[in-house]
């Protein structure tokens, strides 16, 4: 999924619909049903989530990204 974002930020596609595209189809599978299993996430599982997301604001932003 992260490729799709790689891919399209190499086309210039503006930030705003990149973090559009990220809520969408890779932030929405990564969560998927998070209100049933939020309260038995291992701080392994939390740290897995977190990292995606970092990827993909490092894959939008480049090197704006801190």
């Amino acid at each position: 999924m992260m490729l799709i974002l790689r891919k399209l930020s190499q086309f210039s596609v503006p930030v705003e619909e990149l973090v559009h595209i990220y809520c969408m189809y890779i932030r929405s599978v990564a969560e998927q049903s998070s209100v049933v299993w939020s309260s038995a996430l291992r701080s392994g599982e939390e740290y897995d989530l977190e990292r995606v997301q970092k990827v993909a604001l490092r894959v939008i932003f480049k090197d704006c990204y801190l």
